[in-house]
């Protein structure tokens, strides 16, 4: 269902996108229905939808946050599933720029995910 629900909401977004806060919307619900994806080993589908969050949404400073978590996301994705030292390596310097920017929400999950 969340599936259905992500798409069908992708698939107005154009005709909303100007609106004031659409994109963070948008964003978040994004950046949710990801965390369920990888929890369900849908990887395909989860870097589709992070496809669209990079080339669709982010670019404007205010969206940087959720740009973070795409690459966290990628990194996650490499370090369970993929390649555990690509995606470990990957994690560090994620985990170096959430610290950097103050994300403290980030940096514990990228540390409780190393540990």
């Amino acid at each position: 269902m969340l599936k259905q629900l992500l798409a069908e909401a992708l698939k107005v977004y154009s005709r909303y996108n100007h609106f004031e806060n659409s994109q963070e919307i948008v964003a978040t619900v994004v950046v949710n229905s990801v965390d369920c994806m990888i929890t369900n080993q849908d990887f395909t589908l989860a870097d589709k939808y992070l496809d669209f969050l990079d080339n669709r949404i982010l670019g404007e400073f205010k969206l940087m946050s959720y740009q973070l978590l795409s690459r966290y996301y990628r990194a996650k994705i490499l370090f369970l599933f993929i390649d555990k030292k690509k995606g470990k390596q990957a994690l560090i310097r994620i985990l170096e720029i959430a610290e950097y920017l103050n994300n403290q929400l980030i940096a514990d999950e990228i540390k409780r995910l190393l540990n």
